[in-house]
């Protein structure tokens, strides 16, 4: 997978924790590109996602 593990607490009976981001085209239910990170927030991966996005359906 490549991203890798961090628990996300040092507690017993925790495993591994991934959080998944995809962006799909919705006209034709087509995953358009992902990204896998061990953070546990989110947040910050809006921007970049949206800009893959853009890239990977660009005509050009």
């Amino acid at each position: 997978m490549g991203v890798p593990y961090r628990s996300p607490r040092p507690m017993k009976g925790y495993g591994p924790a991934y959080n998944v981001q995809t962006v799909v085209d919705g006209a034709h239910s087509l995953i358009v590109t992902h990204a896998v990170t061990s953070k546990a927030t989110d947040n910050t991966y809006l921007q970049t996602m949206a800009e893959a996005a853009c890239a990977a359906l660009d005509p050009r």
